[in-house]
C-alpha cells in the first residue's frame, strides 16, 4: 500500500509546484514581481531503528518551502518621473492608511489629490525630509508631497567675481580721481544683476583703478588697485569684510597683488558695499551685500571675467521636479532655482528572503529576515534608485514553461506508479 502514498505525495507535490510556476507565469508582467521557488524533501519513516536503515523505504515527498527569488529584474524606461526602479539592493518603504508599513520593489507611484506620492493602492510612500536649512537629512521617514507653491524673493546676499586683470594696464593720467561716469578713471569694470527683497533686479557695477604715483589715492608700492561699486548707477560705500565702511563712496578699497600675480592675502579680496542710501529699493535690514574676489589674478594678458555669481533671486513658479539616483527629490523653479526637500530611503533586510509576501507587490518584516537597515539610495550595500523607469519581474518565462512540461511528466510519472500498484493488487485479486 505503500506505493499509493508515495505516488498521492508526488501528485500533491507535483501540483504544488505547478501552482508555484503557474503563478510566476501568471506574474510576469508585474513590476517588482519576484519569483518563487519550491523545494521538495524526501519523507522517510521516524520510528525504524538503526539496524533497519539498510531497508528503509522512502515514503514519498513533501514541499519543504516556497522560495522567493530576489535577483535583479530587468529594469526598464517609461518616461514618468514617478516611476522608480531599485538596481541592487534594498526596498521602497510604503505606510498604508491604518498606519500599517510595507515594503515593495514596485515604483510605480503618482500624485495623490494632495500632491502626496502614493502607490496605486493609496499607500504613501516613506522619504527622509532634508532640513530646509542645512540640507542635512533628518532621521524619521515620513510621506512626502510636492508643494507646487511658487518659490519666495531671496535678497542677493553675496556675490563672486573672479577675474584677471591685466598687468601691463598703467596708471590713468588723463582722470586720476575715480569717476564712475567717465572711463578714463578706472581700468575695468563689469556689472551683474541682484535682487532686492523683493526679487526686483538693481544692477551692480565694480570697477578697477589701477594705482599709481599721480592717481588719488597714490599708490604705496607696485600691484595696486582700488575696487569701486554703483548699484543701479548710484556709488555706494566698499571696504574690505573686516574693515568699518570708509564713509565716501570715492574711496574705494583696496586690491593688492604680488609680483607672481596671485592675490597678496586673499582674506583681503573679500569685500561688502552698503547699500543702506538705496532704501526702499533695499531691505533696511540686509543691507550689506559681500562680494567676494578670492581666486583672482594679475597676469601680463588681457582682462578676462572667469566667473559671475550672486545668490538672489526673483520669485518664481514651481515647474516640475526630478529624482536624482541617490533618491533625491528636487522642485525646479522657473527661475532656474532648485530646492531639494526629501531623500527617497531604501530599506533592506540581511535574509530578504524571510520576508512574508502579502499580495499586491509588498511584503512585510519577519523575525527570520533579520534587522532592517534604512540608508540613502547609493550608499555602500544599497542600490541606486532610477527615475522614469521600472524594474520588471525576474520571471524567466522559457524556463517556467519548461519547468511547467517537466512538472506534467512528473505528474503523469506518479499516476503510472498508483495504476502500477492497483494492477497488482488486481492481479492478486484475480488469483483468489
Amino acid at each position: 500500500m505503500g506505493v499509493f502514498q508515495q505516488g498521492l505525495s508526488g501528485l500533491n507535490t507535483s501540483q504544488k509546484s505547478l501552482e508555484v510556476t503557474a503563478n510566476n507565469v501568471a506574474n510576469a508582467n508585474t513590476v517588482g514581481f519576484k519569483a518563487s521557488k519550491a523545494q521538495f524533501g524526501d519523507v522517510y519513516a521516524s520510528t525504524l531503528s538503526r539496524a533497519d536503515a539498510g531497508l528503509q523505504v522512502g515514503g514519498g515527498v513533501n514541499i519543504m518551502a516556497i522560495k522567493q527569488e530576489f535577483r535583479q529584474g530587468n529594469v526598464v524606461a517609461t518616461q514618468n518621473p514617478l516611476d522608480l526602479a531599485i538596481s541592487g539592493n534594498g526596498f521602497f518603504k510604503v505606510k498604508g492608511q491604518d498606519g500599517r508599513e510595507f515594503l515593495t520593489r514596485n515604483g510605480q507611484f503618482q500624485l495623490d489629490r494632495d500632491n502626496t506620492v502614493t502607490t496605486a493602492d493609496g499607500k504613501d510612500l516613506l522619504a527622509f525630509p532634508l532640513d530646509p536649512d542645512t540640507g542635512n537629512v533628518l532621521d524619521v521617514a515620513s510621506p512626502v508631497t510636492i508643494s507646487t507653491e511658487p518659490i519666495a524673493p531671496r535678497a542677493t546676499g553675496k556675490t563672486e567675481f573672479r577675474f584677471n586683470l591685466d598687468s601691463r594696464t598703467q596708471p590713468s593720467g588723463i582722470s586720476p580721481t575715480f569717476d564712475a561716469t567717465d572711463p578714463n578713471s578706472y581700468a575695468q569694470s563689469s556689472a551683474i544683476v541682484i535682487n532686492n527683497q523683493l526679487g526686483e533686479p538693481l544692477t551692480l557695477q565694480v570697477f578697477w583703478q589701477k594705482l599709481g604715483a599721480a592717481t588719488t589715492p597714490a599708490s604705496t608700492g607696485p600691484n595696486q588697485w582700488r575696487v569701486y561699486a554703483t548699484v543701479n548707477d548710484v556709488p555706494v560705500d566698499i571696504s574690505q569684510e573686516a574693515a568699518a565702511y570708509p564713509g565716501a563712496p570715492t574711496t574705494g578699497a583696496a586690491l593688492d597683488f604680488s609680483t607672481d600675480g596671485t592675490l597678496n592675502n586673499p582674506a583681503n579680496a573679500v569685500y561688502k558695499i552698503d547699500l543702506s542710501a538705496l532704501s526702499p529699493e533695499f531691505d533696511s535690514t540686509n543691507t550689506d551685500v559681500r562680494i567676494d574676489m578670492r581666486g583672482s589674478t594679475q597676469y601680463g594678458t588681457d582682462f578676462q571675467l572667469q566667473n559671475l555669481a550672486q545668490n538672489g533671486y526673483d520669485a518664481a513658479d514651481y515647474t516640475n521636479f526630478t529624482i536624482d539616483g541617490r533618491g533625491v527629490l528636487t522642485l525646479n523653479y522657473a527661475n532656474g532655482q532648485t530646492k531639494d526637500i526629501a531623500k527617497i530611503g531604501l530599506f533592506r533586510y540581511r535574509n530578504p528572503e524571510g520576508l512574508q509576501p502579502v499580495g499586491n507587490n509588498n511584503w512585510v518584516a519577519t523575525l527570520q529576515a533579520g534587522p532592517e537597515f534604512a540608508s540613502n539610495a547609493g550608499d555602500a550595500g544599497f542600490g541606486l534608485v532610477q527615475a522614469g523607469a521600472v524594474e520588471e519581474a525576474n520571471v524567466d518565462l522559457t524556463a517556467e514553461l519548461v519547468q511547467m512540461i517537466a512538472t506534467q511528466r512528473i505528474y503523469q510519472a506518479n499516476s503510472k506508479s498508483i495504476q502500477a500498484q492497483d494492477t497488482l493488487l488486481q492481479t492478486i485479486t484475480n488469483l483468489t
